[in-house]
């Protein structure tokens, strides 16, 4: 039988604690942008960027999709921009600045692509210290010359461009 130590139930109980804070942190989130009737994806995101909460308020999204939890925040980017580190980049300037906006091609759990704004927030705990973040999408309309031009790149299941207003 193994043996449990109390420092590996300390830093369970811690993690399972910092799991149950964001997870509460996402819901306050959530219940805000749905009295606001926003229309967005709402990833509540631990500090290495692994989803832990997940809620969508986009137009045509299936508004709780499981498949998105316990995987990296950069499910939600296409693969150009995984290659060019765009996600990570993401995570470290909100870490460092509390907030980083970004615009550009995101990709749904259900695989569509759409033009949207993220802005990722650090969520601290009262010493400073990075609890996690919060992964706010809203899909917008493209600037023209991304219109103009195909996408480069085509997910697997994905047979055109979905734009949205």
């Amino acid at each position: 039988m193994p043996t449990v130590s109390n420092a590996d139930l300390d830093s369970h109980d811690c993690a399972e604690w910092r799991r149950r804070l964001l997870a509460a942190r996402g819901r306050q989130i959530n219940i805000a942008s749905v009295e606001r009737n926003d229309r967005c994806a709402i990833a509540i995101l631990d500090a290495k960027g692994i989803v832990i909460a997940w809620h969508d308020h986009m137009p045509r999204a299936r508004p709780y999709d499981p498949g998105v939890l316990s995987h990296h925040m950069s499910q939600f980017y296409l693969p150009d921009d995984i290659a060019l580190h765009v996600p990570a980049r993401h995570l470290s300037i909100a870490a460092e600045y509390g907030v980083d906006t970004q615009r550009g091609w995101r990709r749904r759990p259900i695989g569509e692509i759409f033009w949207g704004v993220t802005v990722m927030q650090s969520i601290l705990l009262g010493d400073g210290e990075l609890l996690g973040y919060s992964h706010v999408t809203r899909s917008v309309r493209a600037p023209a010359q991304y219109l103009s031009r195909p996408l480069r790149t085509r997910l697997p299941g994905t047979a055109s461009l979905a734009l949205m207003a």
